[in-house]
């Protein structure tokens, strides 16, 4: 569990505080959280349905009678909106672009850098090319370069894209004859470029939930036949983080370009604590548009038989 610390002004009495949200696993298509706040000592759950536009908020416990309730509902609603569904779409993408400029690429930890415990070591990158071997490879969202640069010095042909507007300010130098300006929806290459794959790591969250579809159609229109993917699908506080969805949704968006191979990276990578609480694991997955992955049907069919572990829907 990842317990995350969000500022709570009370406007009423002028008290500042926190409210505290445990941050826990998707259970099917629902995400439950427990929350509390330092000013009232409210204390209740919150359902997120990835299907439905508002949250479901219920109060366990409420103090100085029923203080606080309006304030909290409405800062839960505006911090937990990537959970749900039609917050955001592409009409907003230029505003959100806004964020990646330099600071935020240069705190960011390239996805290819970091190891998986108990594997030997080995960076994402390693594993990537001892996976799939040292083709020709996209970079989504490659940030400074560094990652891309270490799959190149392991024998892969890679190359990058990237939707920072001071990408040429950012790059590292020697990466820069390797990387161009572009986004997952509109990917800046050819079919003729001969990519067989196309790596999205820590990427696909960043997207309005009406391009998913669009970026895997891309996807299949650049011809690779490898997707790798690593989503993080919890962590709704890091600025530019959209689409928080279960791996059944992403199934189903990509179902008609890829499907997920089970496994095929078995260990989840070491990713460092934030600020604001220990993130939940995040896998690398594999998916293949060649008919031997996982069909996603079946993956949305087991994520609803996994009970909503939480009461009724509560104050609405």
């Amino acid at each position: 569990m990842a317990v995350v610390s969000i500022p709570f002004h009370d406007s009423d009495s002028g008290s500042t505080g926190l409210i505290h949200v445990e941050n826990g696993p998707w259970m099917g298509m629902r995400k439950v959280l427990c929350f509390t706040d330092t000013i009232y000592g409210n204390e209740g759950t919150v359902i997120c349905d990835c299907r439905e536009s508002t949250p479901r908020i219920r109060f366990d416990r409420t103090f100085s009678p029923m203080g606080g309730v309006e304030e909290t509902v409405q800062v839960l609603s505006l911090m937990l909106r990537p959970f749900l569904a039609g917050q955001f779409s592409a009409e907003i993408l230029e505003d959100v672009r806004t964020i990646y400029r330099r600071d935020y690429v240069r705190e960011s930890v390239d996805p290819l850098l970091e190891t998986g415990p108990g594997g030997e070591g080995k960076t994402m990158a390693r594993q990537v090319v001892e996976r799939l071997g040292p083709g020709k490879m996209l970079v989504a969202g490659c940030g400074r370069g560094e990652g891309l640069m270490a799959l190149r010095s392991l024998g892969a042909d890679a190359w990058g894209i990237d939707y920072s507007p001071e990408l040429e300010e950012i790059l590292l130098p020697e990466a820069r004859p390797f990387v161009r300006s572009g986004s997952l929806h509109r990917i800046p290459f050819e079919r003729e470029d001969g990519f067989e794959t196309l790596l999205c790591l820590g990427v696909l969250e960043h997207l309005p939930e009406d391009l998913a579809r669009e970026a895997a159609r891309e996807a299949r229109r650049l011809g690779v036949s490898n997707l790798v993917t690593m989503i993080d699908h919890h962590d709704f506080v890091r600025p530019g983080h959209l689409t928080l969805r279960p791996l059944a949704w992403w199934a189903r968006e990509f179902a008609p370009f890829f499907s997920p191979i089970k496994a095929a990276f078995p260990l989840p990578l070491r990713v460092p604590a934030l600020p604001w609480g220990s993130p939940l694991e995040q896998r690398p997955r594999l998916w293949t548009n060649s008919g031997d992955g996982e069909d996603p049907e079946s993956l949305d069919r087991e994520a609803e038989r996994i009970p909503v572990l939480a009461g009724g829907p509560g104050l609405e």
